[in-house]
Formats: structure tokens, sequence, C-alpha cells
């Protein structure tokens, strides 16, 4: 059995990581669609207590990137709303890079824009397996349709 198949239904849970230079449309409807079919997600703050999108809308995460730590087994997708330039600034805390090879070992999936298609972008962060384990979510209207396939 691979850890996709071990993690159970009943403790599933899906992150998004949020922080300063955030996409926060995506992010939004995300969360929003999400939630609305019942489906567990959770907001992950990457850097304080808030932070702003790239287009200024500040939402709170609903956790710390420490508190999510435990929840790496449970995690099904793992929401990367960034553009590697916005995702670079949190590099520098070792707890990111622990949380997402916690991830992969525990087989969750990534999403991430698919104006970031090489690992380049995201220097040390991923692992040679880390596009195995990626879903590349689109721009614009095609985004709605997207994060419904996903249920």
């Amino acid at each position: 059995m691979n850890a996709k198949q071990q993690r159970s239904k009943a403790k599933e849970v899906n992150l998004v990581l949020w922080g300063d230079g955030g996409d926060e449309a995506t992010t939004v409807l995300f969360v929003t669609l999400f939630r609305t079919e019942g489906l567990p997600v959770k907001v992950v703050g990457l850097g304080g207590t808030q932070g702003r999108g790239r287009s200024g809308l500040v939402l709170v995460p609903d956790m710390t990137l420490g508190e999510a730590l435990s929840l790496t087994e449970a995690a099904r997708y793992i929401l990367f709303p960034f553009d590697g330039n916005n995702l670079r600034r949190f590099v520098i805390d070792p707890r990111l890079q622990q949380f997402i090879d916690d991830a992969q070992a525990h087989g969750s999936t990534f999403i991430q824009s698919d104006q970031v298609t090489d690992d380049s972008q995201h220097p040390t962060l991923f692992s040679q397996n880390y596009s195995e384990q990626t879903l590349l979510y689109p721009q614009g209207q095609a985004l709605y349709s997207f994060i419904q396939q996903l249920f």
C-alpha cells in the first residue's frame, strides 16, 4: 500500500500556502470551492499573521507553517499560489523545506501555477520526485474547472 492509500479519507486535509505576493484569486477560489464541497482546507501562513497578495488583498491564514508541519501525513493537495520570485522569499525558512520533504514522503500532490514550469524557479525546495507529484493550475476561466476536477 502506498502513502496515498494509507492516508485515511476521514483525516485528509488540503493545504494552501499563503504569504505576501501570493495569487489571492487562486487562493480564494480554491478555498471557497473546497469548503463549499465540505472538503477540509486550511490556509497556512508562511510569514506572520496575514499576507498581502500581489493584487493587494490581505488574507489571514488559519494556521502557521509550524502548526502545519503536523498535517503533512494527512495532506492530499498542497497549493503553492506563487510565482517563483514571490515564493523565493520564503525559502530561507528551514521549516518550509521540512514541510515539503515530509509532504513528498507521504505522497501529497503539489499544485502550482502553469506559469512556473521548471524547478529552477524554486531553488533548493524540491527533490527530483517533485514533478511526479505536481499538477499545474491554469490561469483565467479554466481555473474553476480545474479545481472542480480535484474533488
